[in-house]
């Protein structure tokens, strides 16, 4: 087999910040709980270790998936919007919370990522080092909807990252937190296929793979065959006093485009906490990645979210990256 192919990266250009004002977020209602605010003790989430993926949000099922403390509920989106309408019109006599408006309410502790399959059709829920997968019609139908499939990693790995692939297969792919990185499909069981990986994604198609392993970009074919190569890089994210040696993690990867990866980065201090964070684009030089000959190019964009503080989200509970908005605004 050819040996991958590597690509050097062209010197990072800063990125360009266009602010805008072209923008108007507005509350349907007020807010309203997950759980009823009556039980005690009310319960809540482990704050050192939140939920990376609470939310999916189906448009083709007009639904919304929660996560809670004691598992996840499917609910109609026009229920909870009604809800939170009668928070704000009632005030503190309105006692609805979103389990009120909920189809089914799944008994899963721990759950940690919920995402939907490309079609709207499954949904996965990670739990630990277990995976669930549920019809998504049928939660929306069957108060007690069982799983109809599921999967463990294997010794006490913990899911860190899910990934649908293919489309018809119900192919995927999961990274651990100790950076192992598996596949599988629907119905069977997983397969291991490295080790030490920062981060994954996979384009839009499923049929390519792109993964981040001591700060290097990689792409491998969907049979997990390495294509091409290439060394990431920070200058820009150091001045006189740093050292290019300072330890950089890769904390998200989003293949937004067939021809643009999306790659979030934090540095680690000496103690190991996270401070700052780089949000890089690399933009191939033709249609695709793996077709072009001609050297990307890196816009970088430094401390691109001032607002995480470690007294808000723990380090090392990332993904902090997360490009779900950009399926709909292209």
């Amino acid at each position: 087999m050819a040996p991958p192919r590597e690509l050097d990266l062209s010197d990072e250009v800063e990125g360009e910040e266009d602010g805008t004002t072209d923008f108007v977020f507005r509350l349907a209602g007020d807010p309203i709980p997950l759980l009823p605010t009556t039980s005690s003790p009310v319960p809540i989430f482990d704050l050192q270790s939140p939920p990376s993926r609470p939310l999916a949000v189906s448009n083709c099922h007009a639904a919304v998936f929660l996560a809670h403390p004691n598992g996840f509920m499917a609910a109609r989106t026009k229920a909870l919007i009604e809800a939170s309408k009668d928070a704000r019109e009632k005030g503190k006599a309105s006692t609805r919370c979103a389990q009120d408006c909920c189809v089914a309410d799944i008994p899963l502790p721990g759950v940690s990522l919920l995402v939907l399959s490309p079609d709207d059709s499954v949904l996965a829920a990670c739990a630990g080092s277990v995976i669930q997968f549920f019809s998504a019609s049928s939660l929306l139908t069957d108060k007690d909807a069982e799983p109809s499939s599921s999967c463990s990693l294997g010794g006490s790995g913990t899911v860190k990252d899910f990934k649908w692939l293919n489309h018809a297969s119900k192919a995927f792919i999961v990274l651990c937190k100790d950076g192992l990185l598996s596949q599988g499909s629907m119905g069977e069981g997983l397969k291991d296929v490295m080790e030490n990986v920062d981060a994954v994604d996979s384009c839009k198609e499923g049929t390519h793979i792109a993964f981040s392993k001591t700060n290097t970009l990689n792409i491998l074919s969907s049979d997990f065959k390495e294509i091409c190569c290439m060394s990431l890089l920070f200058q820009m994210w150091f001045d006189d006093s740093d050292s290019e040696d300072a330890n950089i993690k890769v904390d998200s990867i989003g293949w937004v485009r067939d021809d643009s990866i999306v790659v979030g980065c934090v540095r680690l201090n000496e103690e190991g906490n996270e401070e700052g964070y780089l949000v890089q684009v690399i933009r191939s030089g033709g249609n695709t990645f793996f077709e072009s000959s001609s050297k990307p190019v890196v816009f970088t964009y430094v401390d691109f979210f001032r607002g995480i503080l470690d007294d808000v989200l723990p380090s090392g509970v990332g993904p902090n990256l997360l490009l779900g908005y950009l399926d709909h605004c292209q």
